[in-house]
């Protein structure tokens, strides 16, 4: 059986690179791609006070979609 953190960090690297492809074929601008990392992590809000996982994906998260822009040259 998969490791349910191999099937979350796989999900959010596919996530994290269609708002990258989004974003460079302008269908999405930075604005747009923060407010999906805005999003994302107001999505965990509720559990980040009682559980170190939610305050490590936080931090996974931003990583992720902040590095993606990087890595754009942005």
């Amino acid at each position: 059986m998969i490791n349910a953190n191999a099937i979350a960090i796989a999900g959010g690297a596919v996530a994290a690179s269609l708002v990258d492809a989004l974003t460079d074929k302008g269908l999405l601008t930075e604005d747009e791609a923060a407010s999906v990392r805005a999003r994302a992590l107001q999505l965990l809000t509720p559990y980040t006070m009682t559980s170190s996982d939610a305050e490590a994906a936080c931090r996974i998260i931003t990583d992720m979609l902040v590095g993606l822009s990087r890595g754009r040259g942005k």
